[in-house]
């Protein structure tokens, strides 16, 4: 048994559940450029699943960042993109926008009734299906059309993103949200802060037709509150905003080595606790 500990770095308990990385290949460290990967490492009394820097080269320490913080966040700025911003204004891609929503929305309706009829065979209830049916088959028609005057499948990832989202929660989710990801996004270029509890992690968007966004995602581990017996805690908290709107530079670039200096150079004197927000704490079911 010591020796399966020791091999696991001195981490007691039962291995982690795996959890695919959606983000594999897209993560860049903004220090020197290598790849960022998922470890588990002892996180406050046990095991979390973290990003973490994996080319480290003399003198370049490990700097990590909760991984189920960082998905939420960056998924939940991915969603709030307007596609037309990033892929350019077109009748066409906007209706194939439109028509891949309306698609989800209908088939997930249908899904459900299914469900929830089981056995009945309740002649109103299948009529509605039936005629649901038709409409869906009216949309793929459409879509069809809508894609082929567009010609760019860029409109469509955008338009399954949503629904891809919802499903990251189960393992196939998270691959087929994965390979979403890596068609519209290029690089996913990531500057980890760590300053006592709280961690920061300036993250730059790259899309595929060469726009970018920079978000800086705050994170505080859990921290008691007081002292003696009986007292409190805090709990982990995170929260995200736009790097400009923290006070970070109107240009960024973190490929760049200079701007890159000048972002933390601008951190080091941040109130980082102040980018924390009380309503954002620790989605459910992420440990």
């Amino acid at each position: 048994m010591q020796a399966v500990i020791d091999q696991r770095g001195g981490m007691r308990g039962r291995p982690p559940k795996k959890h695919f990385n959606i983000w594999r290949s897209l993560l860049k460290d903004a220090r020197n450029g290598g790849a960022i990967g998922v470890n588990y490492s002892r996180w406050e009394g046990g095991q979390k699943r973290v990003l973490a820097n994996s080319d480290r080269v003399a003198g370049l320490p490990q700097r990590t960042f909760p991984a189920d913080i960082f998905d939420a966040a960056v998924l939940k700025l991915l969603r709030e993109v307007d596609p037309r911003e990033v892929i350019g204004e077109s009748a066409a891609a906007e209706q194939v926008l439109t028509l891949t929503g309306e698609r989800e929305q209908l088939a997930a309706r249908i899904q459900r009734t299914l469900d929830a009829l089981g056995n009945s065979d309740s002649p109103a209830i299948v009529a509605r299906v039936t005629a649901w049916e038709a409409q869906l088959r009216d949309i793929d028609r459409q879509l069809t059309e809508a894609r082929q005057q567009a010609a760019n499948p860029l409109a469509a990832s955008w338009g399954e993103l949503p629904s891809l989202i919802e499903a990251a929660s189960t393992e196939d989710g998270r691959i087929r949200l994965s390979a979403i990801l890596r068609r519209i996004l290029t690089q996913v270029w990531c500057l980890f802060i760590p300053r006592g509890r709280v961690r920061c992690a300036v993250v730059q968007m790259f899309f595929r037709e060469g726009q970018t966004r920079s978000y800086v995602v705050a994170y505080s581990q859990a921290a008691p509150a007081g002292s003696g017996k009986g007292r409190k805690m805090h709990p982990e908290r995170w929260g995200v905003r736009s790097l400009l709107e923290v006070g970070g530079p109107r240009k960024v670039d973190l490929r760049d080595p200079a701007s890159v200096a000048n972002i933390e150079t601008t951190f080091a004197v941040l109130p980082l606790h102040t980018l924390l927000t009380a309503e954002a704490t620790t989605p459910k079911g992420k440990k």
